[in-house]
């Protein structure tokens, strides 16, 4: 029994056009855990003295990510500069009107497509979905 539009869209191979996206932040630092790095000295000042010790940055390098795919392609990468917040404005602008909308005419030309966005702010926030539904052929939305 197929109750749920969700997986009702496998049946008609729906799920095949539909590009999913994501972004993701990676830090230049990885945590640091005492339990993996051990040093073996009499002192503080011996372990220093080896270069053993271990500076921790409080706010490491950081960068922003966002790709998006389907079963048969992906977007560009888009580095978003550190010092930018993601808030709604800047994913309208800089995210889908920039990289996703001129990929996704590009790739799938004027077949139909479906797009489904992650659950962050920027993307249920009500401008970004009437942003969706408005310019955008189907996609998938926060509820």
């Amino acid at each position: 029994m197929f109750r749920s539009g969700k997986i009702t869209r496998t049946r008609t191979s729906e799920h095949l056009v539909t590009t999913f996206s994501d972004e993701k932040l990676f830090t230049v630092q990885a945590d640091f855990n005492s339990q993996n790095h051990r040093v073996l000295a009499k002192t503080s000042e011996e372990a220093f003295g080896n270069g053993r010790t271990i500076h921790q940055a409080s706010h490491p390098a950081s960068v922003m990510v966002f790709g998006s795919g389907s079963a048969d392609g992906k977007t560009p990468l888009l580095f978003v500069d550190q010092e930018v917040k993601i808030d709604k404005e800047v994913y309208i602008s800089e995210i889908l009107e920039k990289t996703l909308l001129p990929w996704t005419q590009k790739h799938f030309n004027r077949r139909h497509w479906v797009f489904q966005q992650g659950g962050a702010t920027a993307h249920t926030a009500k401008l970004s979905q009437q942003w969706s539904e408005s310019r955008l052929p189907a996609f998938i939305p926060k509820d």
